[in-house]
């Protein structure tokens, strides 16, 4: 084992975090002056365990909090009130020695990665580092997940990237005019970004960012192509496919070689989204109220299935065995069999659903609803809905905006993305200029990111971008 780890399991043992024999803590409330195997003082000078308070409390704050989110959540409020003041009275007096001994172990590890010699005596870490490593304790606990997010801002032409776990922009880079969505490649390195264009002006570009350097590493124009959307990449990575809505095709590109090796027409109107599963292409149609099927393997095109009025919003469950469909003018989620392309009866989804994204595990389905203004959260089990978040922001107002005053005074949340740890979800609210971050286990929004004008595509890069001047 490492010293971190070493470290640890003694301190869990309520072990000498330097010898692993001696015990610091023999009894509940009672501390030896020193360990008897090795001497290290247990106590080297005044207030040394405040930071085990910090410890002490935010242990009993999460594992409370978890408890009542995961077990208990259904109890009547008084009963749940009653428990609560229960917890927090035996919890801590029982945690008592445990923290201090953890709070112990920080500081012989942190004295230890510094090259200093543990305090045999009574002096102690250097002056405001119990307090330190207790910030820094609290810090670990609220951090988000690692990595790069992408925020495509449509209004300025440019993406962010963001530090996911806390919002802090990294950098922004230019894009073609309109950009929309964004999708990465597993190892975190290469986004690929489609350029929709403007009312007046289509767009027929991607551009390819470089994530690990924070530079546009290329633009691919194509002349038969009119406003890009949908992206998707194939399982190897091998191949890109580019939904072209002004055009009515899904576009097949090789990223090696920047070409297209197939275009192949939907025969409907505005193929807006892609999404993969069970070696087929579902592409949702706007106009059409429906969802065109392509066979990836033949590139052929199988079914237009009719799933309801306004289709746009499309992902499938990661077992591949379901797509799910948000008709924005319906009000409604339709969920097609992948295999027989067979619907399940529709879902309400009030109101304008216009993006979908899945949970790793399947278990949810997550909807951004533009005009109310919330992510519905539904049970891929179940095929009902079993909640809703609120956006916490109000529009930002109609001038030179995409969706003018249609919405109203809802922020409009349109980009959708699960991280792949399944533990927070990002949306963006075109229309207030932000984008929030959502604790999936609690359901609570829980940061807020300001990137650019009219945020909308998403993507996460697992890997972080390391550029070391700015690290």
């Amino acid at each position: 084992m490492g010293l971190a780890t070493t470290v640890l399991w003694r301190s869990l043992r309520l072990r000498c975090p330097r010898c692993g024999e001696g015990r610091p803590f023999p009894g509940v409330l009672r501390i030896a002056p020193a360990c008897e195997a090795c001497g290290l003082a247990t106590l080297p000078e005044q207030g040394y365990f405040v930071g085990a308070i910090y410890i002490n409390y935010g242990a009993t704050a999460l594992l409370g909090l978890v408890l009542v989110l995961l077990v208990f959540r259904d109890l009547p409020a008084n009963v749940l009130i009653a428990g609560a003041a229960a917890w927090c009275l035996l919890f801590p007096t029982w945690f008592f020695r445990y923290s201090r001994s953890l709070w112990h172990g920080l500081n012989h590890y942190r004295s230890m990665r510094e090259g200093a010699s543990p305090p045999a005596s009574r002096r102690g870490p250097p002056e405001g580092s119990s307090m330190n490593c207790a910030l820094l304790f609290l810090l670990l606990l609220a951090a988000g997940p690692e990595g790069t997010l992408v925020v495509l801002n449509k209004s300025d032409d440019t993406a962010s990237l963001v530090e996911a776990s806390s919002g802090k922009v990294l950098a922004t880079l230019p894009t073609g005019v309109g950009p929309h969505e964004v999708v990465v490649t597993r190892d975190g390195r290469r986004a690929f970004v489609s350029n929709y264009g403007r009312s007046q002006a289509p767009g027929n570009s991607l551009t390819v960012l470089d994530l690990a350097d924070r530079k546009v590493a290329g633009t691919w124009s194509f002349e038969k192509w009119s406003r890009p959307h949908g992206l998707a990449l194939s399982a190897d990575e091998s191949l890109l496919y580019v939904t072209s809505e002004g055009s009515a095709s899904l576009e097949v590109v090789d990223p090696r070689t920047e070409k297209v090796v197939a275009s192949l027409p939907t025969s409907a109107q505005a193929s807006h989204m892609v999404a993969l599963a069970s070696g087929r292409a579902f592409v949702a149609n706007i106009g059409s109220g429906s969802v065109s099927v392509f066979d990836l393997e033949e590139r052929q095109w199988l079914a237009n299935v009719p799933t309801g009025r306004g289709a746009e919003g499309i992902a499938a469950t990661p077992d591949g065995t379901e797509v799910w469909v948000g008709n924005r003018e319906a009000d409604t989620v339709t969920v097609l069999d992948a295999v027989t392309l067979a619907p399940k009866p529709a879902l309400p989804a009030a109101s304008f659903p216009i993006r979908v994204a899945m949970t790793p595990d399947g278990a949810l389905a997550l909807v951004s609803l533009a005009r109310s203004g919330e992510v519905a959260l539904f049970s891929v089990k179940e095929r009902k809905e079993v909640g809703r978040i609120a956006m916490p922001a109000k529009a930002a107002g109609e001038d030179g905006r995409i969706f003018g005053g249609q919405f109203g005074a809802s922020p409009v949340p349109v980009g959708l993305l699960v991280t792949p740890d399944g533990k927070e979800a990002f949306v963006a609210c075109t229309q207030s200029d932000v984008v929030f971050a959502i604790d999936l286990a609690s359901r609570k929004v829980v940061r807020e990111i300001r990137a650019g004008r009219e945020p909308d595509g998403l993507a996460f890069a697992a890997v972080p971008s390391s550029r070391p001047a700015d690290r």
